[in-house]
């Protein structure tokens, strides 16, 4: 056991560049999701303050309920 740990941190010493892409594509699966509900948190807030504007959403396709239905999401939801 001894000698496979040891055997295993001389390959990552020899391997310094491929252990560090190893690791940021590691953690890009754990902050891609974080990222993906901070946007869709903004959007909704953004969205919010055009509730009140019926011409700027009749011009975007979207009805006042709409909106209001989308900002009543939690950020998780799609």
């Amino acid at each position: 056991m001894i000698g496979s740990n040891c055997d295993t941190a001389i390959a990552h010493k020899k391997r310094p560049l491929q252990t560090l892409l190893n690791l940021k594509q590691s953690l890009g699966h754990v902050f891609e999701p974080l990222q993906c509900w901070q946007q869709r948190s903004h959007q909704r807030r953004e969205l919010q303050q055009l509730i009140e504007d019926a011409d700027l959403l009749k011009d975007i396709g979207l009805s006042k309920s709409d909106v209001i239905k989308e900002v009543r999401k939690k950020f998780w939801q799609k």
